[in-house]
């Protein structure tokens, strides 16, 4: 054996897999949700769902992948101004 082989890394392709992340029962509330055709805002996820942080929620949720769409509306206000969130049905 030659110290070639000692100090060869490893591939990507020989180290195992790591298994797919499987949704939370929070993140598959919240997917439920926003796919039943509203629209909502942070606050009224936060309210119906009972998740203090809905948006790094929906942060995870585009991380793995789910197209979580998002517009930005006026408050009453006029100055300021929030997101409204949900998932279009195919």
């Amino acid at each position: 054996m030659n110290t070639h082989d000692l100090n060869k890394q490893p591939s990507l392709f020989d180290q195992p897999r790591k298994p797919a992340r499987a949704l939370t029962p929070r993140q598959t509330r919240l997917i439920n949700l926003l796919r039943d055709g509203g629209k909502y805002s942070a606050i009224d996820i936060s309210i119906r769902l009972h998740i203090g942080d809905a948006r790094s929620e929906i942060r995870n949720l585009r991380k793995m992948g789910i197209a979580v769409c998002d517009e930005w509306k006026p408050g009453k206000d006029g100055e300021n101004r929030y997101k409204l969130y949900w998932i279009e049905r195919r």
